[in-house]
């Protein structure tokens, strides 16, 4: 028999926990996003952090929320305002590049899953 494959938690409780944290801190980001340095730069060791090679092996959400927290959301350097996207469709595009390579960093991550690498095109 073939198991099937699905995105569901395996706990719901605990993700809606992480759910909560998640909002929790997405709000408290915004609130404090006017006292905040819009142009700090990602460390090195942040950096080296996430180019290391995609885990062969699931390490859960809560793992890939701790290295958002970590080495991805205290280097945002853009504005948080919707009006700022409009103009911008070079960072659009290197947003959506980004965003390529950690859907498949996240999808690995969370679960495991073999991750088939296209190149951009």
């Amino acid at each position: 028999m073939v198991r099937e494959e699905t995105l569901d938690p395996e706990n719901w409780e605990e993700m809606r926990e992480l759910g909560h944290k998640m909002l929790d801190d997405m709000i408290d980001f915004q609130q404090e996003s006017a006292s905040r340095n819009y142009m700090s730069l990602g460390t090195p060791e942040a950096v080296k952090e996430l180019l290391i090679p995609l885990p062969d092996e699931g390490e859960g959400e809560c793992k890939v929320f701790e290295i958002y927290q970590k080495n991805i959301k205290p280097f945002h350097g853009v504005s948080l305002s919707p009006r700022f996207w409009g103009g911008c469709s070079w960072l659009r595009l290197h947003i959506w590049n980004a965003c390529r390579h950690a859907d498949l960093w996240i999808k690995r991550s969370i679960r495991g899953t073999p991750v088939h690498r296209r190149p951009y095109t």
